[in-house]
């Protein structure tokens, strides 16, 4: 995870990678990886999304703002537009972070993403997942199987 000042040298962008290997507490308590603390230690609040591939999605303020803005500037009269925004405003959800680097998953969250007591927290740039550690080590063996024929197709695309 690293901070990069943009050419203005006024706004931060907050990067985070690695994957990091934790377990949820009995009151549903997740210690936020201690390289991720570092570049959040001012955050008081993350934001949850609905992340993909059965992943949990969380943001900081920043990066939230920026999700939202992009939502805001889809088209509600358009059904797909539609049904992306109202899924993603539905699922957000506000975490505190305590003293202890702690947030708190909610039931209702653990059950949605079928979160088990072990979890595996990675960082994606401009947000972190939470996954449960047996769906995301069964996705990363699929994804890294092919991971050759996915990056020829991004460069198709590019």
């Amino acid at each position: 995870m690293y901070n990069v000042v943009k050419e203005s040298g006024r706004k931060w962008e907050m990067k985070f990678f690695g994957t990091y290997y934790h377990s949820l507490d009995a009151k549903g308590r997740l210690v936020v990886p201690a390289r991720f603390r570092e570049t959040l230690k001012d955050l008081k609040t993350l934001y949850i999304l609905q992340g993909f591939d059965g992943a949990i999605s969380v943001y900081p303020e920043e990066a939230y703002h920026q999700e939202l803005s992009f939502l805001e500037a889809q088209n509600f009269k358009n059904a797909d537009a539609r049904a992306y925004i109202r899924t993603i405003y539905a699922s957000i959800e506000e975490l505190e972070v305590d003293a202890a680097g702690r947030i708190t998953l909610p039931v209702r969250i653990q059950k949605k993403y079928d979160i088990g007591q072990k979890v595996i927290v990675i960082g994606v740039g401009d947000h972190l997942e939470i996954w449960d550690e047996e769906r995301y080590l069964s996705y990363e063996r699929d994804a890294c199987g092919n991971l050759e024929d996915l990056a020829a197709k991004l460069q198709e695309k590019a």
